[in-house]
């Protein structure tokens, strides 16, 4: 190899989407550290029980803060990792010039610019294996990322002492069994100093699904039915089984055969919690790994030249021009398409691939013979300028799938927060304000939002599993909607770089630039529009994690014991993070539209990210010079009667509306 060879190929790895896909992969290492670390540190100093460990236990708005922030950044890492996985995908879907021209040589096209599954159908199989990992490990990522971390809320045990007034005053016990007598004299003493609630208030608080700030209650009433020497009634005992059945028959304001005149009730903190599933960060921390692995493989293994940027395509189809696309200058990608056919017959490949004397060993570009059958339908065509619509850009089964999975989920989301509002006004037994919800938390495990009814072991067998698949899918959902609206901001934003080259002269765009050329590390997409969407995605993967998330109830005992850490595995809403979650997806519907709704400028067929499109627009002779400023027009001298278009760095005329244009340069 000689020197120059060797310079290309280290300045190849040094800059351009390399440094963008070393940059990913630095980040999933610090990903997967920081995930060591807080393994390592749980693991030694906290205990786990049944492979969950108990990171606080305290006040319930402290724990809220905290599993708060602890899922504000899981999404946040989860987010880089996406976009990450997003930016390498895009690199190994992108083709090389030879797998272009093996592609244009049997009518087929490849896209260029964005990242595209069509293309793995044409790439090297060791490209298809890497992207295919990187998406199918962000499966497991987005579906169990967010519940490493859940909050857990109590509920207690208690008893019902239905007494006289004479109770409070020190009456007697003396027609109770002395074991109940301790008992109740340590209530006698305390009651007095309880919550005093009407009997309204009393039902109210104690027909609640979990009751985890209320234990013991005395319940004061006006006459006695009972003919015992003795201040107490009754006395009930309510474990946290049979409080679920009280609640599920409960419809009385009243108990029965006493008439209540009040109650003390007696208040105690709750005891939330904020737990760490040990089985979930090992998966989790797998899959990030796989993930580190494969980007710095990426970004120091892969030396083929792969046309990422619609620049690196003009780059190479100026410098060796593609035959199959002669006298085909006026060619879009909507023409293109429309002259498709669904075959190509064998002999046609052949023969294009026989005029093929070789490749460049540095380029990997073809070394052609001229005069051959073209394979797309060429010759003069009458230019007619259109003014269309950015999102005329974007692909049908793109835009169909993007526009179909998106009002699904908006619809979803409608009808999701209707039914918690609902199920929360249900629970209250009133009608709450918008204030009251927001006071309720957002991604808060309350007594109010935690749902109940339904089997869901009958999902999986197992209610931890099958909440935690429940709460998540929406986030793999969301991941999806990610990697659609990405290809739909960049066809856009591609096709607008695209026209501006009508309109003035530009330097290329490329993944490997060449002094006089540009640059990028976000390979197609700016990063004005990259990163707020970046930014907004993990807004949304985070207000849909406080939406819909794993909760347990843990049971306490009357006298403040654990019971049960688990007594319930469920799932929790919240109506503010539902909210949440509406308002940002509609804010990037509104962006969507937005942008959709501007105009390209006239003056250049829309290539899109088509190849033969792209390759069209670029026979301008031998002597174009690619690390120069660049404009599109009519490179044919003046008085010709069909006229020829392409990418120069000399001098262009605008393309005249009404002239045929499809002739070559001579040289051509």
């Amino acid at each position: 190899m000689d020197p120059s060879t060797k310079w290309s190929t280290r300045r190849w790895r040094r800059v351009g989407w390399p440094v963008g896909a070393l940059g990913s992969a630095m980040m999933a290492t610090l990903v997967f550290l920081i995930n060591l670390t807080i393994l390592i540190w749980i693991s030694s100093t906290l205990k786990f029980e049944r492979g969950v460990a108990q990171v606080f236990t305290g006040d319930c708005r402290q724990a809220e803060q905290i599993n708060t922030w602890a899922h504000f950044g899981i999404n946040v890492v989860s987010t880089l990792l996406l976009g990450g996985s997003n930016y390498c995908m895009q690199i190994l879907s992108a083709p090389t010039r030879k797998e272009i021209d093996t592609a244009h040589a049997k009518k087929k096209w490849l896209d260029i610019g964005v990242s595209s599954v069509r293309n793995l159908r044409n790439v090297s199989t060791r490209k298809v294996v890497m992207w295919w990992w990187l998406g199918l490990s962000s499966l497991p990522l987005h579906l169990l990322y967010n519940s490493v971390v859940f909050a857990s809320l109590s509920t207690n045990e208690y008893d019902i002492v239905l007494a006289s007034e004479a109770f409070l005053n020190g009456g007697s016990l003396s027609a109770y069994h002395e074991a109940w007598i301790p008992e109740l004299k340590d209530i006698q003493n305390r009651a007095r100093y309880w919550d005093h609630l009407e009997p309204a208030e009393c039902i109210n608080a104690y027909t609640a699904k979990y009751l985890n700030t209320r234990r013991n209650l005395v319940v004061v009433v006006t006459d006695s039915r009972s003919s015992k020497n003795t201040s107490v009634q009754q006395i009930l005992h309510q474990s946290f089984h049979d409080s679920l059945e009280v609640r599920a028959h409960a419809g009385s304001r009243n108990f029965p055969e006493w008439n209540i005149n009040y109650c003390l009730s007696e208040q105690v903190a709750g005891k939330c919690r904020v737990n760490f599933i040990l089985s979930i960060m090992i998966v989790v921390m797998i899959c990030n790994a796989g993930k580190a692995l494969v980007m710095f493989h990426i970004a120091f293994c892969l030396k083929d030249s792969s046309l990422i940027t619609i620049g690196d395509a003009v780059d190479s189809f100026s410098n060796n021009r593609d035959q199959t696309t002669r006298e085909m200058c006026l060619s879009s990608k909507e023409s293109i398409r429309a002259g498709e056919s669904q075959g190509c017959e064998s002999k046609i490949a052949s023969y294009y691939e026989a005029a093929i004397t070789g490749y460049d060993a540095v380029t990997g570009i073809q070394v052609q013979k001229v005069g051959f059958s073209r394979t797309w339908k060429a010759g003069p065509v009458k230019y007619e300028p259109r003014v269309k619509g950015w999102f005329s850009a974007v692909s049908r089964g793109r835009g169909v799938a993007c526009l179909v999975l998106f009002f699904c989920c908006m619809v979803t989301v409608i009808i999701c927060l209707i039914f918690s509002i609902k199920a929360t006004d249900s629970n209250y037994g009133l009608n709450r304000t918008a204030l009251d919800y927001i006071h309720l938390g957002i991604g808060a495990v309350t007594p109010t939002t935690v749902i109940t009814g339904w089997d869901i072991t009958s999902i999986v067998g197992n209610a931890v599993i099958a909440s935690v698949l429940i709460a998540n899918i929406p986030q793999s959902i969301l991941s999806l909607l990610y990697f659609l609206f990405n290809g739909v901001f960049t066809s856009m934003l591609l096709t607008d770089e695209w026209s501006d080259y009508a309109h003035k002269r530009k330097p290329l765009r490329v993944s490997d630039p060449k002094p006089g050329q540009r640059s990028t590390y976000f390979l197609q997409l700016p990063y004005r529009y990259a990163v707020p969407f970046l930014i907004l995605s993990g807004i949304l993967h985070w207000s849909v994690s406080q939406s819909i998330f794993l909760a347990q109830v843990a049971s306490y005992s009357k006298t403040g014991e654990l019971i049960d850490p688990a007594a319930v595995s469920t799932c929790g809403y919240s109506p503010f993070g539902i909210a949440l979650t509406l308002i940002g997806g509609t804010c990037l519907a509104l962006s969507t539209v937005i942008l959709s709704a501007r105009r390209h400028k006239p003056g250049i067929p829309l290539a899109g990210s088509c190849s033969a499109a792209i390759s069209a627009a670029c026979h301008g002779g031998e002597d174009v010079d690619t690390t120069a400023p660049l404009q599109w027009g009519v490179t044919s001298p003046k008085g010709e009667k069909v006229g020829h278009c392409a990418f120069s760095d000399k001098d262009v005329r605008r393309a005249r509306a009404g002239k045929l244009y499809a002739g070559v340069v001579k040289t051509d």
